[in-house]
């Protein structure tokens, strides 16, 4: 077989197996696969020209297997004028071209090679494991590229969006309207994935095309949107006069790459647990998504007497069923190293996986819930996203759990968006979190946090990751409002990652009301006796709008940062940061090494605690008054003395974080456009 393709390689051919011949005159259609009696396959194009495709990983950057190609007389194939090659598919995987294995590249559309300049980007743009995904570009086949604009950093370069543009062949080929790549377009509408012809498929037999707003980018593009549209394998749809009347119906561990599971908005909510353990691909990933009712009503999961039905094949260990409504994990019968991957969950009302309520197991005994059950539950898998679902009334929202024994046993590059958390906790606990991370990588982007179930004691966002981004949410009330802290159970894995001291936190809005924070973002650790684990590194707090309401009644001090230890350091800009009790403003507590740029603060704020052993480096730029002069919404108003005073971030942040976007109400984003000589200060710009 490697032989005969090399060789046809070098003729422009693709190797294929068990074609059925197709013996009638052929009448050239846009996007044909088409064939004659030699192995090399093609593409038809809309003037009726022929694209030949170079190899095996050109041909399956676009398509999954071959069941799309046509068999033709070899005189109708000669009858079509062969133009050129077909290039791989924008966005799919970083790329080196043979003869210059220094230099890598992004592919953009109509096969632009971008050259990625440093490995920070790349891992940005592709993860931490780029290098294991490049794509190798003979030299034979280098001249069907044209040479684009080098991506100097991220937000130049959006991943998911150049792979939505280029859902087709087609698309790639269209001529393109040039846009400010630093504020790239919404994504349009289309399909999740795939994209190719003959990969698309449904055993339920649904032939419902469901409308979706534009599909959500997984690098960070809003609007987010919920796109559940048939999946490009397998489509099982779940609800009232679809193939599958439960939820428990749908065989949970056959799921594969591009399979979807919609499930139906009906008047009750599904009172079944999910578990998911299939392993999806990049561009094909497992889905499970809601398709809302008429008033935009997302289907409902509550763990309120819920159930685990047959098709869920957990561990034998029992209690692994109590630990959440949807379960992302291996099953009963995959092994200890085995690790599910590229899952996708979206569009789901998830709640009721709290300690008091019950739920029965699959072998019928009936019991209450865990106190740290979770609407969602990630224990051990990569690339997991969760988007526009609503969390709540659960002992967690959402949970990951790294743990350093085998590689299966961590959790890699999660994305969370555009959700509405809240109504989570445990009373009278501190260990119950409205969300809970502990992942090697991690963004929260685009989220609504509010408050958590009344008397819990635990955080908003409790994390203790790698690689943490918090970014453009709206976060509201509770005892610590964002705790950044050591990674305990996968602290090996996390000291050898050297994001774990990086954490970046901007364009955020922060508010903190009478009874709420003391100390509103925690950073370093809170595992005593382990302070040689803390993240000892940098957080970068930019561009974040904080308003804090406390009165000295309720707490003399009111920190905006705590940090654990003079080792962790904090580089603090752009902020709007707004005192309207009286309690006495600090932007750090008794410990830290504080960096302060320019920012709005209260007039009458103080840099720490009288105790304070850390150091303070700038606040001559410190804008101070008693009103900053913002509307309802946080948003400046004009006349406003936050208006184009931002400075310029530190590199660091420049390079992998920069300012685009803004929170848009309710769950959701929108592109932060500067209007006037500067940025804003704060999580929003003027209008």
């Amino acid at each position: 077989m490697s032989k005969l393709f090399f060789r046809i390689v070098v003729a422009l051919f693709v190797v294929f197996s068990f074609v059925t011949p197709i013996r009638a005159a052929y009448i050239p259609s846009s996007g044909d696969l088409i064939k004659g009696s030699l192995s090399a396959v093609y593409y038809v194009t809309a003037d009726g020209k022929r694209l030949a495709f170079p190899n095996e990983a050109t041909y399956f950057s676009w398509y999954k297997d071959f069941s799309g190609v046509k068999t033709i007389a070899d005189n109708d194939l000669a009858a079509l004028h062969l133009s050129a090659l077909v290039t791989l598919r924008p966005g799919l995987s970083p790329v080196q071209v043979a003869s210059d294995p220094v230099k890598i590249y992004a592919i953009a559309d109509g096969g632009l090679l971008r050259w990625i300049q440093n490995e920070t980007i790349a891992s940005g743009i592709f993860g931490a494991d780029w290098a294991k995904k490049i794509i190798v570009i003979p030299d034979a086949f280098y001249s069907s590229y044209k040479s684009g604009d080098p991506i100097t950093a991220l937000g130049l370069y959006w991943k998911t969006n150049e792979m939505n543009g280029a859902n087709s062949i087609a698309n790639d080929l269209a001529p393109k309207t040039l846009t400010n790549p630093i504020s790239p377009p919404v994504v349009s509408s289309g399909g999740g994935g795939g994209g190719g012809a003959g990969t698309s498929g449904s055993n339920s037999g649904s032939t419902d095309q469901t409308p979706s707003a534009p599909a959500p980018s997984s690098d960070g593009l809003p609007p987010v949107a919920i796109n559940c549209t048939p999946g490009s394998a397998h489509t099982y749809d779940v609800g009232p006069g679809k193939a599958y009347a439960s939820v428990g119906a749908v065989p949970w561990s056959d799921l594969g790459a591009g399979d979807t599971v919609r499930i139906f908005w009906r008047p009750d909510p599904y009172r079944e647990q999910i578990l998911i353990s299939g392993v999806g691909t990049a561009s094909d990933p497992i889905r499970v998504c809601g398709v809302p009712g008429s008033n935009g009503q997302l289907p409902v999961l509550s763990g309120q007497d819920a159930f685990a039905g047959p098709n869920l094949h957990f561990t034998s260990y029992l209690p692994n069923q109590e630990q959440a409504m949807i379960a992302i994990e291996r099953g009963d019968g995959q092994s200890y190293y085995y690790k599910p991957a590229y899952i996708t969950i979206e569009g789901l009302a998830v709640s009721g996986a709290n300690q008091y309520n019950q739920h029965t197991r699959t072998d019928g005994t009936v019991v209450p819930w865990g106190d740290s059950a979770s609407s969602i539950a990630v224990v051990g898998g990569d690339h997991i996203t969760v988007r526009g679902c609503t969390l709540s009334d659960s002992g967690m929202g959402f949970f990951t759990l790294s743990k350093d024994e085998v590689e299966a046993t961590l959790v890699r590059d999660v994305l969370l968006e555009g959700n509405n958390i809240f109504g989570n906790g445990t009373v009278g606990s501190w260990l119950e979190h409205n969300v809970y991370t502990q992942t090697l990588g991690v963004t929260v982007q685009f989220n609504r946090f509010g408050r958590l179930r009344d008397g819990s004691l635990g955080a908003n966002l409790k994390d203790r990751s790698a690689g943490t981004v918090v970014r453009y949410n709206y976060i509201e009330g509770t005892a610590r409002l964002i705790d950044l802290v050591d990674a305990q159970e996968h602290i090996q894995h996390a000291l050898a990652d050297p994001r774990y001291r990086e954490t970046f936190v901007y364009g955020n809005v922060l508010l903190s009301g009478p009874n709420d924070a003391e100390r509103l973002v925690h950073y370093g650790g809170d595992t005593e006796g382990f302070e040689q684990d803390f993240r000892k590194g940098t957080l970068y707090f930019y561009n974040n709008t904080v308003v804090a309401s406390a009165n000295q009644a309720d707490y003399w001090y009111t920190s905006v940062v705590d940090a654990s230890t003079n080792d962790e350091h904090v580089d603090m800009r752009n902020n709007v940061i707004v005192a309207l009790g009286t309690t006495q403003l600090l932007m750090l507590s008794r410990a830290g090494q504080l960096n302060l740029g320019v920012n709005w603060i209260t007039a009458g704020y103080a840099n720490a605690r009288p105790d304070f052993t850390g150091t303070v480096t700038g606040g001559t730029d410190v804008i101070t008054g008693t009103d900053p002069k913002l509307d309802v919404n946080l948003r400046p108003l004009p006349g406003s003395p936050v208006i184009d005073k931002s400075e310029a971030l530190a590199p660091e942040a420049v390079t992998t974080n920069p300012v685009l976007y803004e929170y848009a109400d309710p769950d959701n984003g929108k592109i932060r456009n500067v209007v006037g000589s500067a940025m804003d200060l704060g999580a929003f710009e003027s209008l």
